[in-house]
């Protein structure tokens, strides 16, 4: 027997389906929080004054971006499989 395991990011401000995940560390803790665009496109601005006068320290968040969107296409491809067998 078959068996798909679908996995559906939502959004953690306001319910919807997240497109992507972003990391951030504030006093010393790290966060994760699922976002879709808007959402994450209204928290890079929010944080752009404080980012812009801050000292980057190590990481790269380019990585982190490109997996976040490379898990997203992989879910995209994940659900079209899905929508074909229906």
């Amino acid at each position: 027997m078959a068996k798909t395991t679908v996995v559906q990011m939502t959004d953690d401000i306001d319910g919807s389906e997240a497109s992507q995940s972003l990391h951030f560390s504030l006093d010393g803790l790290a966060y994760e929080i699922d976002l879709n665009d808007d959402n994450a496109e209204s928290l890079r601005s929010k944080l752009g004054a404080y980012i812009g006068a801050a000292r980057k320290v190590g990481g790269s968040p380019s990585r982190s971006r490109r997996s976040a969107k490379t898990w997203s296409q992989n879910l995209a491809a994940c659900r079209c499989s899905w929508l074909k067998r229906l």
